[in-house]
């Protein structure tokens, strides 16, 4: 069986490429954000395909160096591709310098296409492999192109259960543990069927959510958090003044910028991200030392608007993703923008409750997404947020685990503190199926009615109902739970199993897997 794996390159993809082959999947197609020098350095077994995922961010280089495999786009094909046109331009934002035009970005859409159908059509490939959820323009089309083709694929979706990850094929849907699953059942009777190993790892403590706990510490750890008078006099501080340097240097450095960039040059690939023709060390640099300004003003800005808050009222927790993110962009779909999110809610919400809205600390972060979330919040959307009487911001000191105890409900996008509200006993709402929505305390909503409606089940929930719950999920996921990890050197540490389980296991189940989804042959194809 011919496999093409996406993204290989750290060495735990190495090693389960190498592992994958042991099991009769045949390592024949690879993309990589190495080199291809370096790749061939790791890899002396064969000589795959290999395809350098920076020719994927510009349409100019996607045309000069693989225009060879273009397809057609016929209407059929236009029509199918429509169903993530929407994920597809918002995760452009975060692939460059500076915003392109809707007309540069839809061509890089359509040449994307019409390689990716063009190429797998014309290649010997029996499975595709994604080591996450497509989070970059690229990889989105590239799966959906499997998905065309009818050429088998999965991904895996990383989970806050120690050693465990959720092998999918759709982040826009999951199975929900159907309403009869075991009712009526004890905590022991569900236990007693369902895998030990799981159960072992999900009664030990998150290693995952314990890490991005300590990670949350540094941020929430601010002094004068709600010292409204000094934080806004730092707010003040980092605002740009309308100066000498907005009238005179800015237009000036606008016109001699293109001179510069001839003089510099530029590099091929300065950041993984970047769709931008001009690539070069000054834009990099002048990126970051934005990127890190206006980190430190939103910061400032958001803790000069924190309030004093009442545990004893009723109230929505609801924690703020950070962005760019994969849990949000592409998987909320739709709601990536979270004043959606934060408005659907609002036209739900209860008389006399409040909603309390909480930033992800990393989003005042100036070390991550340097370049990617340069697009991202800023002071306007803290005003937005606030522009609702019903939304207080909470302070940054003040504990997760505090704000999900006391709350009603938690609510996200589709991220981990849904889980963390599960196991404390309370229920949650998500606007998006994370690896956990099919637990039957989690509530997928859309509509201002769809949160009426989780609202009034939630409220008659006890906590053993939820801790039912969720055993109710474990059982019923138990085979697709399986013992794997992304393939990060962070992600394979958060495991406490050994190295080599993780990679006899993952292996075994994606080898079994694809064994499952032969009949989806060539012969099966759409052609093109």
């Amino acid at each position: 069986m011919n496999l093409f794996f996406v993204e290989i390159g750290p060495p735990y993809s190495i090693d389960l490429a190498k592992q994958m082959e042991d099991k009769g999947m045949r390592l024949t197609h690879v993309t990589s954000s190495m080199k291809e020098e370096a790749f061939a350095s790791l890899w002396s077994e064969s000589k795959p395909a290999f395809l350098y995922a920076a020719d994927f961010y510009s349409s100019e280089n996607i045309y000069r160096k693989h225009g060879d495999y273009f397809a057609k786009l016929n209407a059929d094909i236009r029509a199918f591709f429509e169903d993530i046109a929407f994920d597809f331009f918002v995760l452009t934002d975060r692939a460059n310098y500076t915003p392109l035009t809707f007309r540069e970005r839809k061509r890089f859409f359509y040449d994307l296409i019409r390689f990716w159908v063009g190429y797998l059509q014309s290649q010997d490939i029996d499975a595709v492999y994604f080591p996450c959820t497509p989070h970059a323009p690229w990889e989105l089309v590239l799966m959906h192109a499997c998905k065309y083709l009818g050429i088998p694929y999965t991904y895996l979706s990383h989970t806050a259960v120690n050693n465990r990850s959720l092998f999918r094929t759709d982040y826009r849907h999951l199975e929900k543990v159907p309403e009869g699953h075991l009712a009526g059942k004890s905590a022991d009777e569900i236990r007693a069927g369902t895998d030990i190993g799981l159960l072992a790892d999900f009664d030990e403590e998150s290693i995952v959510t314990n890490v991005v706990k300590l990670e949350n510490d540094q941020f929430q750890k601010q002094a004068g958090v709600n010292a409204q008078t000094q934080n806004y006099e730092r707010f003040t501080a980092a605002k740009s003044p309308s100066s000498f340097k907005s009238k005179v240097l800015v237009p000036l450095k606008k016109v001699i910028a293109p001179y510069v960039k001839t003089v510099l040059g530029r590099t091929e690939f300065r950041f993984p991200f970047a769709m931008d023709t001009d690539a070069s060390e000054l834009k990099w640099k002048s990126a970051v030392k934005r990127h890190k300004k206006e980190a430190a003003k939103l910061k400032a800005y958001y803790d000069s608007q924190s309030s004093d808050l009442d545990f004893a009222a009723p109230y929505i927790y609801f924690p703020l993703h950070l962005q760019p993110e994969l849990t949000s962009q592409p998987e909320a779909g739709f709601f990536e923008d979270q004043l959606l999110a934060l408005e659907t809610l609002l036209q739900a919400l209860p008389q006399g409750w409040k909603v309390y809205l909480k930033e992800n600390p990393r989003q005042f972060d100036p070390t991550i997404n340097t370049v990617s979330a340069l697009h991202y919040r800023d002071t306007q959307d803290i005003e937005r947020f606030m522009a609702h009487k019903d939304v207080l911001i909470v302070p940054q000191n003040v504990p997760s685990e505090k704000l999900i105890s006391h709350a009603k409900v938690t609510v996200t996008l589709s991220g981990t503190a849904g889980w963390e509200s599960l196991n404390l006993g309370k229920p949650c709402i998500v606007f998006s199926p994370p690896w956990y929505s099919p637990c039957p305390s989690c509530f997928i909503v859309r509509t201002p009615e769809d949160v009426k409606q989780a609202l009034s089940t939630i409220e008659v929930k006890t906590p053993e109902d939820v801790a039912s719950d969720i055993l109710r999920y474990l059982h019923f996921y138990q085979d697709r739970l399986i013992v794997a990890t992304l393939h990060a050197p962070s992600d394979v540490s958060y495991n406490s199993r050994t190295y080599d389980e993780l990679l006899e296991s993952q292996s075994a189940h994606l080898a079994a897997f694809f064994e499952s989804q032969k009949s989806k042959n060539k012969q099966e194809r759409k052609a093109v």
